[in-house]
Order: structure tokens, then C-alpha cells, then sequence
């Protein structure tokens, strides 16, 4: 019986095959997590350190395994457990040799699983400053018209004494589907939108004051001027400091098919001022 000669690795070259699995089972630990914890932008590149990960795995399991890969060809088949033993005995007496891999190959995929980690921090940060911004987004308007107009109201005590007056000029007038109503998107439902008109209010009096800017503004949709809406979305009374100005404002949910829209401005008891809009 033909007896085949095998060498057994020695418990040096054991460790060192098993440090080699180790470090390729974490490399991969690695792209996968780098992965998982990057956007589209980094994509790319982790592919591409993933395909040398693995090209550099595949070429030192080549290396171990070179002197060995016609190991056990010749090995005809055990046709008895008599010879199976024989051939284990044998076996086990004999010497496997591992070919050595040197330090420099494990300092080089240690500096590969050092550049994919600094790699994944530096892409981690960019996609957390990217992610931080957590300000509201609304679409723009879809229609816009300016108007600039400015109307002077007088400022009255409790007993109706006039004191002062105050400046109080819509700027433009938009249709929105998306508007942001005490820090929170509100969105129009289907067949409804928000007519928004931009104001500013200027305090030319010495003391504070507080203005209800939706008293100043009715809305008369479709030619009928009998009904006149008051603006539903507003921010309350309108706190203005001393000599100073603020922007506001005010907004009539509508139908998408509403036309003929007029404004109406003046204080409740007073004459108005007719405004058309052409949206």
C-alpha cells in the first residue's frame, strides 16, 4: 500500500493562520458597519476599499495555502477501516508546514482596518452635519403678488383717547399649499389652499404696543362683497417694542377654485379700502 506523507501545522503556525482569519472576519465587521452608517455620498469608496479588503483576504489565503494545494490528490480511497487507521496513524506521526507569512503582511492589513475606520468617522461626520439641520422646509408659493401698500391707524387708550398711530403695510399677497403655523408645516387638503399676506407693522409711538392684525383685513371671494372673511391662521396680537418695526402674518384657507378676490382694509368701524388681486 502506497503511503501519502503529510505535515501537520505546527502550533506557531496555527496561531498565526488564526490571527489571519481573525483579522479578515474584522475587516469585514468593519465594511459592514461603515456601510450601514454612511449615505449614497460614501458609498463608492467603501465599495472600493471593500473590493481591496477582499482581493487582499483572497491573495494570503493563496499565500497559506500555496505549497499545499495539491494536498490529498493522490489519496486513493480507504477501502477498510484497517486502512483508514493505518493511514490516520501515519498521518499524525507526520509534519505539515505551513508557509510563513510575514510581519509585514499583518502590519498591512492593520493599516487597512485603520484607514476603512478613519475613513467611516470622517463620512460619519459628514452625515451627521448634514443631518443636523432640523429647521421646517415648506414649498414656495404658487403664485405671488406685491403690493406695497401702506395704511396709517390710530392708536387708542381704553377710554378711546387717541395717543399716537401706527404704520401698518401689507407687502405681498401669496397662494401656498404649505405654511408653518406656531413652528409646525401645516399642509392644505385637497382642493383648499392658503392666501398669506405679508405684513409689517411700524410703531412710531414711544410705548409698547400690542396690534390685532387680523381686525384690519376682510377677504370677499367670488365678487360677493355681502361676505367678508376674517383670516382664520394668525399669530394672535402682534407685540411691537417702542419705535420699531415687525413683520407678520395672516392667512384665509380658500378654494382652489375661488376668484375675484378683494381685500378689504380699515379698522371695523371705519371706512375700508378695496383691493383687487389678480392671482
Amino acid at each position: 500500500m502506497k503511503t501519502i506523507e503529510v505535515t501537520l501545522p505546527t502550533i506557531k503556525d496555527l496561531e498565526l493562520q488564526e490571527k489571519m482569519t481573525k483579522v479578515s472576519n474584522i475587516t469585514l465587521s468593519v465594511l459592514r458597519t461603515l456601510t450601514q452608517n454612511t449615505k449614497t455620498f460614501t458609498s463608492k469608496a467603501f465599495s472600493q476599499l471593500k473590493s481591496i479588503s477582499v482581493v487582499s483576504f483572497k491573495a494570503l489565503k493563496r499565500i497559506s495555502f500555496r505549497k499545499n494545494r495539491n494536498l490529498g490528490e493522490n489519496i486513493s480511497p480507504v477501502s477498510s477501516q484497517g486502512e483508514y487507521n493505518e493511514n490516520y496513524n501515519q498521518t499524525k506521526k507526520a509534519k505539515l508546514r505551513f508557509p510563513k507569512v510575514s510581519k509585514k503582511s499583518i502590519k498591512r492589513i492593520a493599516l487597512l482596518i485603520c484607514a476603512l475606520i478613519v475613513l467611516g468617522g470622517l463620512g460619519s461626520l459628514v452625515v451627521n452635519k448634514t443631518s443636523t439641520d432640523s429647521r421646517i422646509e415648506i414649498e414656495g408659493a404658487k403664485s405671488a403678488q406685491e403690493l406695497n401698500k401702506e395704511f396709517s391707524f390710530p392708536l387708542r387708550t381704553a377710554d378711546n383717547e387717541v395717543v399716537s398711530d401706527f404704520k401698518y403695510e401689507i407687502l405681498t399677497v401669496e397662494k401656498r399649499d404649505e405654511i408653518v403655523v406656531r413652528g409646525q408645516k401645516a399642509t392644505a387638503v385637497k382642493g383648499r389652499t392658503f392666501l398669506v399676506l405679508n405684513i409689517k407693522i411700524t410703531n412710531v409711538y414711544t410705548e409698547p404696543i400690542d396690534i390685532d392684525t387680523i381686525d384690519y383685513v376682510r377677504l370677499a371671494v367670488n365678487g360677493n362683497e355681502e361676505e367678508q372673511m376674517a383670516a382664520d391662521i394668525h399669530n394672535d396680537s402682534v407685540s411691537v417694542q417702542p419705535i420699531s418695526t415687525k413683520y407678520t402674518r395672516i392667512g384665509f384657507p380658500i378654494n382652489d377654485t375661488d376668484t375675484d378676490l378683494t381685500l378689504r382694509i380699515g379698522e371695523i368701524n371705519g371706512e375700508k379700502e378695496s383691493i383687487k388681486l389678480d392671482l
